[in-house]
């Protein structure tokens, strides 16, 4: 299982999913809460859980924050949560002028549990295939940067610095693959 971040449309909303150097930009406390349904109608739908705090603290200098997810795919076969803590350094460079860095680090916690999961030769009547569950505990890293000139904004962010294993051994194909990030917007007035 490689590549398998949720995505979501809103990823604005979020910050601190998006990059940690975006923790506290705002300059004011914020909360968020979100929940994704992917694809409703099929049998055992994508779901996903998450809720964060951010916060401008003057005497870091930066922002701090907190996001923890539940992911669960097939109906709970696989469920994905983490905790993750976030800092953003701020830097003032001028009146207009702020440029970020973040750090954040995590701990996530997959398990794939093969309850209620039917396969192609329990169909056939003819069951060969014993699948065992597994659980594993890992850490993860990321780094971000971020612009910010008038109402315009940037960034990049690099997650899973170390790309830690999260299945059931340590085969090379459990390990969760880097993201990498980038993003632009703008702030325009109405």
């Amino acid at each position: 299982m490689r590549a398998q971040d949720p995505e979501f449309s809103q990823f604005y909303a979020n910050p601190l999913y998006l990059n940690p150097a975006m923790a506290g930009v705002e300059g004011t406390a914020k909360v968020f809460l979100g929940y994704r349904n992917q694809w409703p109608g099929a049998t055992n739908p994508y779901s996903t859980y998450q809720a964060s705090y951010e916060q401008y603290l003057e005497p870091l200098q930066g922002g701090i924050g907190i996001h923890v997810m539940n992911d669960r795919q097939g109906g709970g076969v696989f469920n994905t949560i983490s905790l993750d803590a976030v800092y953003s350094y701020h830097l003032q460079v001028s009146r207009e002028l702020m440029v970020t860095g973040g750090i954040q680090a995590s701990m996530g916690h997959r398990n794939m549990s093969p309850v209620g999961l039917v396969l192609p030769d329990e169909l056939a009547g003819n069951p060969v295939t014993t699948l065992t569950g597994y659980s594993r505990i890992y850490p993860d890293f990321s780094v971000g940067f971020a612009g910010f000139y008038r109402n315009l904004f940037g960034g990049v962010a690099v997650h899973h610095l170390h790309q830690p294993f999260t299945g059931a051994s340590d085969n090379p194909n459990t390990r969760l693959s880097r993201k990498f990030t980038a993003h632009v917007g703008a702030m325009i007035p109405i």
